[in-house]
C-alpha cells in the first residue's frame, strides 16, 4: 500500500531519527491553518503541488491562535484537525523550501517562529482504513510558546471553526 508519495508508520522504525529533510524527503505535511485546502496560503503554496490532500488528525497537540495558528505538544487527549498533504516528488524540494520560508523556519539552525517537527498523524485512506504516518508539522517555536496567551486556545482543534481567522 505504500507509494512513493506516502511514508507509512511501519516503514519508520525509530521516529526520533527522522529530524532532517535528508533523512525523510518524502514525508507528507500535516497542515492545520492557512495552508489547509481552500485557504489562502494553500492557493499560493500547495495548490497543484500535491498528489492528494486528505483530512487528518494530529493527536496529543493543542491549537492556539494569536493572529496565526500554532500547535504545541500536549500530554492529554487534545487533538488538532487538519489536512495531510502528499507533495508531488518533482515539487517536493520547492514546496519544502517555500513552506520553511513562509513559516520563518531556518533549516540550517533548526530555529524560527515555527519549528518543523516530525509527528505521527492519523487519517482515513481512500479505502476507509485508518492509517498512521509520520509527517512534517510546523510547531510554534520557543518564543511563540513562551508568549502564548492560554485564553487563545482553540478547544475544537479546528482552525476552520474560528470565524475571525486570517484567510491569507
Amino acid at each position: 500500500m505504500t507509494t512513493n508519495d506516502e511514508t507509512r508508520m511501519d516503514d519508520i522504525s525509530k521516529p526520533n531519527e527522522i529530524s532532517h529533510p535528508a533523512n525523510s524527503e518524502k514525508l507528507p505535511f500535516f497542515v492545520y491553518g492557512t495552508l489547509r485546502t481552500g485557504e489562502g496560503n494553500w492557493e499560493h503554496y500547495l495548490k497543484g503541488c500535491t498528489t492528494r490532500q486528505l483530512p487528518a488528525v494530529l493527536l496529543k497537540h493543542r491549537l492556539y491562535a494569536q493572529t496565526y495558528p500554532f500547535v504545541f505538544d500536549a500530554d492529554d487527549d487534545s487533538r488538532v484537525i487538519g489536512d495531510l498533504a502528499f507533495v508531488k516528488a518533482e515539487k517536493y524540494v520547492e514546496v519544502l523550501q517555500n513552506l520553511d520560508y513562509l513559516e520563518d523556519y531556518d533549516s540550517e539552525t533548526h530555529s524560527g517562529w515555527y519549528l518543523r517537527q516530525v509527528r505521527e498523524v492519523e487519517y482515513t485512506d481512500e479505502a476507509g482504513n485508518l492509517q498512521r504516518v509520520m509527517a512534517w508539522v510546523y510547531h510554534g517555536g520557543p518564543e511563540v510558546e513562551a508568549g502564548i496567551d492560554q485564553s487563545r486556545r482553540i478547544e475544537s482543534g479546528d482552525w476552520l471553526a474560528v470565524e475571525d481567522r486570517v484567510r491569507e
